[in-house]
């Protein structure tokens, strides 16, 4: 959204301004159906921030779902310092999901580096497919048939459409009558519902407020409490928007090291009302940490961070495991004005966090 691989931090200090958490979307499906609302750890400043990103990610499970695409994501960040030791902020975004532009790229990097493409490369480029097949676990315990079970270890049928049925299908029905008739008396759902089809999808995500409260601060060290909730907006007609109250507890510190090195680090609890989306069931919480080590050097920061999210769906293949994301990045600082530009990867489990992504972001001080 993938299990922990450890990375060692260089443990240096020195006492400079904060900057701000990259703010991450969960895009593992590429079906914004819920946001994972993040530990926040913001500048102590009053500011504006404005935010780009792009993430991409091609996935396929055999029986289970095929997903191809991109998300970009514009966001927009008011920060607020109430007193020395209340902030509160709002942030509202616009999405883009579509085929975007980096598949040439990936598979050049791929090829490069002679790292396999994972069928990548005989897909159709920069075209939108997202399909699941929701039985497909059961599979194997009804259909027997030599041929169509060697067809599933195959590549399905790609782009496609909703009024195609399964690959597979019509070959079950021919060559299995067990298969056949499970399919027409037994399965509550089809074999394959397509969620996307070459079609862009764009809108306004749901809007979210936070408020952070400072409750340790010394020389070293800051240590914050909050709570971050997304508004329920619900517009029917916008794919972006889904209902119910999303709230999330977090607890976030910063610590200065030595020789111009800080350390950043969150964890945070979150509660969902929405539990159910069609035909797939959600867990009613998800946990997400991250920890970021910044290294300053004159008007640069070169940044890593770990991203950890609990798994967001319960009965989809490889879909219903963690996310693990890993960033490496540089920001710069202008007077009243920090950039920070960042790549964004997966660490190994390719099915909940995208292959690759592209994060830029100005933020301008108030004061």
């Amino acid at each position: 959204m993938k299990i922990i691989k450890f990375f060692n931090i260089l443990f240096l200090f020195i006492p400079l301004n904060i900057f701000a958490f990259i703010d991450y979307t969960y895009t593992s499906n590429l079906i914004s159906i819920r946001t994972p609302l993040l530990p926040i750890l913001e500048n102590d400043d009053d500011f504006y921030k404005f935010s780009l990103s792009v993430k991409n990610i091609f996935s396929l499970q055999y029986e289970r779902f095929v997903i191809d695409g991109e998300e970009w994501e514009a966001s927009f960040t008011n920060h607020k310092k109430i007193s020395n030791r209340y902030f509160v902020g709002t942030t509202i975004s616009y999405k883009l999901q579509t085929g975007g532009i980096l598949d040439p790229f990936i598979e050049a990097f791929h090829r490069s580096f002679n790292i396999t493409q994972q069928y990548r490369d005989i897909h159709p480029r920069n075209k939108i497919f997202i399909s699941y097949e929701p039985n497909g676990e059961l599979y194997q315990l009804y259909d027997f048939t030599p041929y169509t079970k060697e067809l599933r270890r195959k590549l399905r049928n790609y782009p496609r459409d909703g009024y195609q049925p399964p690959l597979f299908l019509p070959l079950n029905i021919i060559t299995s009558p067990k298969a056949s008739y499970f399919i027409q008396n037994q399965i509550p759902f089809p074999l394959e519902i397509i969620a996307k089809e070459n079609n862009n999808y764009d809108g306004l995500d749901n809007p979210k407020v936070y408020a952070l409260y400072q409750i340790k601060e010394n020389f070293r060290n800051k240590l914050y409490i909050g709570i971050n909730t997304k508004v329920p907006v619900v517009n029917k007609t916008n794919y972006f928007y889904s209902s119910g109250f999303d709230t999330s507890l977090f607890l976030s510190g910063k610590s200065y090291l030595k020789n111009k090195t800080e350390l950043l680090y969150g964890i945070s609890y979150t509660y969902y009302e929405l539990k159910k989306w069609d035909w797939i069931r959600m867990p009613d919480h998800q946990w997400s940490f991250r920890i970021q080590s910044n290294y300053y050097y004159n008007i640069d920061t070169f940044f890593i961070e770990y991203l950890f999210i609990s798994r967001p769906i319960l009965n989809v293949g490889r879909l219903a495991e963690d996310s693990h994301f890993l960033t490496f990045g540089i920001k710069k600082n202008y007077v009243d004005k920090i950039y920070t530009f960042s790549i964004i990867e997966n660490l190994y489990l390719y099915a909940t966090s995208p292959d690759v992504g592209f994060y830029f972001s100005v933020q301008y001080s108030i004061n």
